[in-house]
């Protein structure tokens, strides 16, 4: 890409780039896990089972719209959930 500068002269500019953030998941964490386990509500957060290793140490957060198991580490959003929940 080519630009005149006051002088009349052309000089080579760059292109800007622009990054799109990806959009945010419409589906909330706790509405979602809430419908494999039975969650309660824990200071800001929320607590449970965890669907997938069993142990009680699972906890979603709402602000931040994620989940995390402290027993076998797993973690992650609304889409991470739904792709590790339906798998056979």
């Amino acid at each position: 890409m080519r630009n005149r500068d006051l002088a009349g002269e052309y000089r080579a500019t760059m292109p800007v780039a622009t990054a799109t953030p990806d959009p945010p998941d419409p589906q909330d964490i706790t509405e979602l896990v809430g419908q494999h386990t039975a969650l309660i509500r824990s200071g800001a957060g929320m607590r449970g089972i965890c669907p997938f290793c069993g142990s009680s140490a699972f906890h979603c957060r709402p602000a931040h719209n994620t989940y995390h198991c402290y027993g076998c580490g797993d973690g992650g959003g609304p889409h991470m959930f739904t792709t590790k929940i339906d798998r056979p």
